[in-house]
């Protein structure tokens, strides 16, 4: 039968620290990984189309069209989706583990199970009215992780596509069309409502990752 592992609240904290650092580090390098695969991809091109004629060329780039699109733009922006869902995976995990080692060690008899809501937002309200510790949800980062859960649910739920309502203040598409690294220019018709597919680069991913970090951090100082 499995059992839960018994850390203490900053020892949960500290291993999820390392655990986003390593993500950190594999954002990096797949990143360059992809660039050197466009790179050889590039070079692979160029020896093909040399000596051929206007048709030929026209031809061979017709046929290479997909698998340049792929390595170029889809599978960039599926591994950013992939980094960023994993992050916030590993802080969300870290926030129910602390919630479920401080009910253990302080006997508080209602558990993380017993309050409304799911993700993040259920830790939060876990921590501030059962635990007590209100400071790292009253930071810019918080605010910030409560906007990158929403964009995770839509790459989750919807492969990162989001209704289109610019008049709409409160939907998400407003609110993200006013970050400058987040592209909404994917426009598909989906049962005749026009959505807006969400792309950002892997910079996007690394600063999403300091957030959580910093969460983190305010939390460890409040224990």
């Amino acid at each position: 039968m499995y059992s839960r592992p018994v850390f203490d609240p900053k020892t949960v904290i500290g291993n999820t620290f390392a655990e986003l650092e390593v993500l950190h580090e594999l954002c990096s390098s797949g990143e360059a990984a992809l660039n050197q695969q466009l790179e050889e991809l590039h070079g692979k091109m160029d020896e093909d189309i040399a000596g051929l004629d206007a048709y030929g060329e026209e031809g061979y780039l017709s046929d290479i069209n997909d698998h340049y699109v792929m390595v170029s733009l889809s599978m960039p922006m599926y591994q950013n989706y992939a980094y960023l869902t994993l992050g916030f995976a590993l802080f969300e995990k870290c926030l129910n583990d602390v919630s479920m080692q401080i009910r253990d060690d302080r006997n508080f008899p209602l558990s993380l199970k017993d309050i409304h809501g799911q993700g993040i937002a259920r830790a939060k309200v876990y921590l501030s009215k059962v635990c007590g510790i209100t400071s790292p949800f009253q930071t810019a980062a918080w605010s910030r992780a409560l906007l990158l859960a929403e964009i995770r649910n839509a790459i989750s739920h919807r492969g990162g596509f989001i209704d289109h309502k610019p008049d709409d203040i409160r939907s998400l598409y407003t609110r993200l069309a006013k970050f400058p690294e987040i592209e909404l220019d994917h426009v598909w018709d989906v049962a005749d409502q026009p959505d807006r597919q969400i792309g950002f680069d892997n910079s996007f991913v690394v600063v999403s990752l300091k957030s959580y970090t910093d969460v983190l951090q305010s939390l460890w100082k409040a224990l």
